[in-house]
């Protein structure tokens, strides 16, 4: 499952330093520092919005799911159609098993910024838990043509790919996700159904692009 989105861009407002510093103490996993530094931004100017919604990712990342959904709640109340934060709050439904509720965050997230990779990742993801595998496709073709690297994305479209009969296509994808992350056994498991599924001569390193 993709993980919560926590890089806003860096402020030059008053108080930017004291932001600064927590979201560095943030990236580098010190919770209970970036939670307390967020804390005295919020002191300092009330309504923040970078602060208030990094709190709901602290929450999201502590497994407190009704915390991250009020924080990053309060945080769409100031902006609304802040992707990152419409996709975070997406993740909590979607951990809390409301489904539907994520579509519509990460439908949101991807109208209100459609070269959002992540959130197109996101609402692949979803449509799949959802069931709805062939609607996952086009979201996840976006994800991966704006982040080729993102290995769990390259699994989720091959795998979507595999599922709608499109054998071919999957093996294309999942060759690349398993020659950059080799150690990734379900990676080659499913390359490989997708190879026998493409046909005997359709073999890893010897893609037939025909």
């Amino acid at each position: 499952m993709p993980p919560p989105r926590h890089a806003p861009p860096r402020p030059a407002a008053p108080g930017a330093q004291l932001l600064n510093q927590a979201i560095a103490l943030h990236q580098a996993g010190r919770l209970d520092e970036a939670e307390s530094h967020y804390r005295q931004v919020l002191q300092a100017t009330p309504g923040h919005f970078d602060a208030t919604h990094l709190l709901g990712v602290i929450a999201l990342q502590r497994g407190d799911l009704a915390g991250a959904e009020a924080q990053i709640g309060r945080a769409l109340a100031l902006k609304p159609k802040d992707a990152p934060a419409l996709a975070n709050l997406g993740t909590a439904l979607m951990r809390a098993d409301r489904l539907d509720e994520a579509l519509v965050q990460f439908e949101r997230a991807v109208k209100a910024q459609p070269g959002f990779a992540a959130g197109q990742a996101n609402l692949g993801t979803v449509l799949r838990r959802l069931g709805r595998v062939a609607e996952s496709v086009a979201p996840l073709k976006r994800a991966y043509a704006a982040d080729p690297k993102a290995g769990e994305t390259a699994d989720l479209l091959g795998a979507s790919l595999l599922e709608t009969g499109d054998a071919r296509g999957a093996a294309a994808v999942l060759e690349a996700s398993a020659k950059a992350r080799p150690k990734v056994a379900r990676t080659w498991v499913n390359l490989a159904t997708a190879c026998l599924g493409a046909g005997d001569h359709f073999l890893p390193g010897h893609i037939d692009r025909q």
